[in-house]
């Protein structure tokens, strides 16, 4: 056997050596990559997340004031807070009143955008919603009553809280 060829299937086996390592080094990073982004998306908005997390003196947060434009909407983070000893299914968040300057009955009412969550007793969760102006007079501020409902009783209010909507132009 000549010099040159043992030469040669030696690089060859190097060659192969450090492929496999660069692959299996490779594919390890693939695999971390999407168990942190699995775990990231099965997560929703937790309460710790909030601005404000809700607890049993505050169920319902929502920001003091909120501005929107005119038939527009915006994204927002709100909380709730079951304080009863039983579970609440199917929470969803709703407007059920808006009032002028005047004390009148503002319509028609913004809608509250969010899936529905199962809440356990004494367990806050998070929403992030979108909020969606459907007409109110432009240039004015409201004052809103915010409701978190069971779907089984959309017109049972668990708890409210109110809050200002600001309406621009």
């Amino acid at each position: 056997m000549k010099k040159g060829s043992l030469n040669l299937s030696v690089n060859a086996i190097v060659v192969f050596v450090l492929a496999f390592a660069l692959l299996s080094v490779g594919l390890g990073f693939t695999y971390m990559f999407r168990e942190k982004g699995q775990a990231g998306l099965s997560q929703l908005l937790t309460f710790e997340d909030l601005k404000e997390p809700p607890s049993a003196e505050k169920p319902l947060t929502v920001d003091r004031e909120i501005t929107i434009k005119r038939r527009g909407s915006i994204q927002a983070d709100i909380g709730y807070y079951n304080k009863d000893s039983n579970a609440h299914t199917a929470v969803r968040l709703g407007i059920n009143g808006c009032y002028d300057e005047n004390g009148g009955s503002a319509t028609p009412l913004p809608t509250i955008s969010a899936p529905p969550q199962d809440v356990d007793a004494s367990t806050g969760v998070g929403y992030r919603v979108i909020i969606k102006e459907q007409g109110l007079t432009g240039g004015q501020t409201y004052i809103c009553n915010m409701i978190a409902y069971e779907d089984a009783a959309p017109t049972v209010p668990i708890i409210s809280k109110q809050f200002y909507l600001d309406v621009g132009s």
